[in-house]
């Protein structure tokens, strides 16, 4: 039996192991309406680590999305494990980042300068929750600007 290669990287993308992920309240969760025809009718709880780095990961979109959004199925998604092992999305807006070398080079940057903190309800963080999130933010920040400047250089 022959396996092209997309059947390859398909079955081995289903062989690694789900994350669990932290996400937004199911009442304020709202798709763009484009994208009303794939089914979002929920948040996803679980995702699939494309490049995985110490406590960093980055996943695709487990969909071919519709026509007319082909540049979603190129986007990286960037997530940090949490010591109790659930995930956090950390992506920033003002980077963008598709190239594998550049997906794992990113990752390793923030794996060296980013300590995941534990975090307890993210909805009603209580004040050491807060503290937690404001350094881990602050790090983060701080592993985004050492990337960018490494990207300059080149």
């Amino acid at each position: 039996m022959k396996i092209t290669r997309k059947q390859l990287k398909r079955l081995i993308n289903e062989a690694m192991n789900p994350v669990p992920v932290r996400t937004q309240n199911i009442e304020d969760y709202d798709p763009p309406a484009g994208l009303a025809s794939v089914s979002l009718g929920r948040p996803r709880d679980t995702e699939t680590p494309v490049v995985r780095v110490g406590n960093f990961f980055a996943s695709s979109l487990p969909y071919k999305p519709p026509r007319g959004y082909g540049n979603l199925k190129k986007k990286k998604y960037f997530y940090m494990v949490l010591p109790d092992g659930s995930s956090i999305r950390i992506d920033q807006p003002d980077i963008v980042i598709n190239k594998r070398n550049l997906v794992k080079q990113y990752l390793t940057i923030l794996d060296n300068n980013v300590t995941p903190l534990p975090l307890g309800d993210l909805y009603n963080p209580t004040p050491e929750d807060t503290q937690n999130i404001k350094i881990m933010q602050r790090q983060v920040r701080s592993a985004i600007e050492m990337f960018k400047q490494t990207q300059t250089m080149q």
